[in-house]
């Protein structure tokens, strides 16, 4: 083994944690390893991108895209993503309302 300000600390350090969103490298004065954030945008997988906190993100799947077996019952034929999904949430909020029965009139007025 070597010794002194020659010794590669790093020799038998393994820094990877297994996140594509992330470059590691060892420092090899310490023998300590480094995590550095891929850039924002960065592929991780087959659809996703590494966010601005170094963890990979993959769309959300909206229930009623233009794939689902309700898009044609929702209007959503071509919908994509967050367009679907507040058109979704709206239509919920909505629902929620005349459940509610809000819009209905007081008696006597």
């Amino acid at each position: 083994m070597e010794s002194g300000e020659n010794a590669n600390l790093c020799a038998n350090v393994n820094c990877n944690d297994n996140n594509p969103c992330t470059a590691e490298h060892c420092e090899a004065k310490t023998g300590l390893c480094a995590y550095e954030n891929q850039p924002v945008g960065v592929a991780c997988s087959a659809k996703g991108a590494c966010n601005a906190t170094g963890a990979c993100e993959e769309p959300l799947e909206v229930l009623g895209t233009s794939s689902g077996p309700t898009a044609g019952f929702f209007g959503l034929n071509g919908m994509q993503g967050a367009g679907a999904g507040l058109f979704l949430v709206g239509l919920v909020a909505g629902l929620g309302l005349v459940l509610l029965g809000f819009g209905k009139k007081k008696k006597g007025k």
